[in-house]
């Protein structure tokens, strides 16, 4: 309640409605504001009496609510020192260029970055309580919980779109030089907005696949849903764009001749040495943005874009070329190759999904299945070629530990799920053809009636069969 009464919101206010051009401009914490009351009654009314009936977790829950408490302080601390800091930019007492404003900026972005990923894991704790809960609590607290998932959420954007604003603001005033360090600064804002834009996307799209978006069939609220993924799709192109971009600063380090000398950011590093962990930084944020890119292509029937995406989430060449360049451990890129792992493995379960859903009522269903399974093949494949790279990268280097961490199924195992799920597919086509025969061959008995054929909902395929391989 302190945190919410606190004068820094009429402060930011005030900025805010200042001629003065700044990133406060982009900040409204209205759902971060909306999130701490609906905090606040969950922890007086809901916890405490939960806590009673033995249903929740209490130190978890008091481990959440600790995190929370000490980042909404480091929050509020770093964004009063940002309005005191445009605040003297705005009387001339302060340069934009100056350190001081870049690191009151810079320790402004961290905390929305932070703030914005526990809220992220908050909203998945408050959804898998509220599933727990919802029968067992009066309705007003029901009520109350129902929406505190998608308001976690929707605070997490906030923080990651202000976390972008200051990355911006941090590139533009940045001096111009081709001095080496001044190339490595740009690279490492290339960086933070990518992974910036990279937060914004995943939260929208986990908004819309934890039911926060409207799931009403009316065509605006259809519409709607549509265009907020067709927002998160944006965000991750800007950020698998930005990595092409750090790679080829990178590169401009790497040709630089002043390469081999240290790097005045990490004494331990030359700035070659920074240049192979900027490189390897983009191919990471890549797989992981191409990741949520796929699912958002895919909900947006874009079906062949997705299968591109994610089978090209990452390039194990590109990845194998980095290992032991300028102090780069090998460790350090299993990361990025499980990414592309995942990657290939969601579409694998995305086609999956569609060919079960499909009746075999007429000769285009049949059709779509036979795509649907065609590309799950190629999936798989892409899925066991990575595998098999990341087993034989991993004894290479004797990184067994790496191969307990991650659990990626071996290239048999992956084989050998793919046979199932398509014995399972030939079965249930060849049923539906042989019930197709069985109705032609009645049909000259049943001509004087009308008949409405119907049909069974498709068997779903058994747990083994389908995600014992997802391991995420």
């Amino acid at each position: 309640e302190g945190f919410l009464g606190d004068e820094i919101f009429h402060n930011l206010t005030t900025l805010k409605s200042s001629g003065e051009r700044n990133s406060l401009k982009n900040v409204t914490a209205r759902h971060l504001q909306s999130f701490v009351k609906n905090w606040i009654k969950f922890w007086r009314e809901l916890y405490s009496s939960a806590e009673r009936e033995g249903i929740i977790d209490d130190c978890d829950l008091r481990e959440v609510w600790e995190d929370l408490r000490e980042l909404l302080s480091r929050w509020k601390e770093t964004l009063k020192d940002l309005v005191s800091v445009y605040t003297n930019i705005s009387k001339g007492c302060l340069e934009e260029s100056s350190d001081e404003v870049y690191q009151s900026r810079e320790n402004s972005r961290e905390v929305n970055m932070h703030l914005g990923s526990l809220l992220i894991e908050i909203g998945s704790k408050l959804s898998t309580l509220n599933k727990q809960l919802c029968q067992k609590v009066n309705s007003a607290v029901a009520a109350s919980l129902s929406v505190a998932p998608s308001l976690s959420i929707c605070a997490a954007e906030e923080s990651f779109c202000t976390a972008l604003a200051l990355v911006e603001e941090l590139e533009s005033s940045q001096p111009t030089s081709s001095e080496i360090s001044n190339i490595w600064i740009k690279g490492q804002h290339l960086l933070l907005s990518g992974r910036a834009h990279t937060n914004i996307g995943a939260s929208i799209l986990e908004l819309f696949q934890s039911g926060g978006m409207s799931s009403a069939l009316n065509t605006i609220h259809r519409h709607r849903n549509m265009a907020q993924l067709s927002k998160a799709l944006n965000h991750f192109n800007k950020a698998i764009a930005s990595t092409g971009e750090l790679r080829k600063n990178a590169m401009a380090i790497m040709n630089n001749a002043n390469a081999k000398s240290i790097s005045i950011y990490n004494a331990g590093r030359t700035w070659a040495s920074e240049a192979v962990h900027h490189s390897y930084d983009a191919i990471e944020l890549r797989s992981l943005a191409s990741r949520h890119c796929g699912t958002c292509l895919w909900k947006l029937d874009r079906i062949n874009e997705a299968k591109n995406v994610l089978l090209n989430a990452v390039s194990t060449s590109d990845l194998f070329e980095l290992v032991d360049r300028e102090g780069l451990k090998a460790e350090v890129i299993f990361g990025a190759l499980c990414e592309g792992y995942w990657s290939a493995m969601l579409l694998a379960e995305l086609s999956t999904h569609t060919w079960e859903s499909i009746s075999f009522l007429s000769k285009s269903e049949l059709a779509k299945g036979e795509e649907m399974v065609l590309m799950m093949s190629d999936a798989m494949k892409r899925a066991a070629q990575i595998s098999e790279d990341f087993h034989s990268f991993a004894k290479k280097f004797s990184l067994d530990d790496s191969i307990n961490k991650y659990s990626i199924a071996t290239r048999d195992q992956i084989e050998k799920e793919e046979e199932s799920i398509r014995e399972v597919w030939n079965k249930r086509k060849n049923d539906s053809k042989k019930k197709s025969h069985e109705c032609l061959e009645t049909t000259s008995q049943l001509a004087s009636k009308r008949c409405c054929w119907g049909y069974t909902e498709p068997r779903r395929l058994s747990t083994s069969n389908k995600t014992n391989l997802r391991q995420r």
